[in-house]
């Protein structure tokens, strides 16, 4: 964690976020410790997380009438990105 708490200085900037698509038990205690007593916000965005950010955002899915989501897959297409 501190080597990507390195990154973001050498961007020149207080705040960034790393992202996973894994399971929230994938960034480790230090990693959590490091984000809480680092003066930079750092954001860890866990799969679920994410998931979650995306529904209430509505990147990538769409809300029909009866309040399902669907996922529209052209967002996440590799020419997409």
């Amino acid at each position: 964690m501190e080597t990507e708490g390195g990154q973001i200085d050498a961007a020149g900037t207080t705040k960034g976020m790393f992202v996973t698509t894994t399971a929230p038990t994938c960034f480790t205690r230090v990693a959590w410790n490091y984000v809480a007593w680092n003066r930079k916000r750092i954001a860890l965005i866990d799969g679920e997380k994410l998931a979650h950010l995306t529904i209430l955002y509505r990147f990538g899915v769409e809300l029909n009438s009866l309040g399902i989501n669907r996922i529209e897959e052209y967002c996440f297409e590799r020419e997409a990105l």
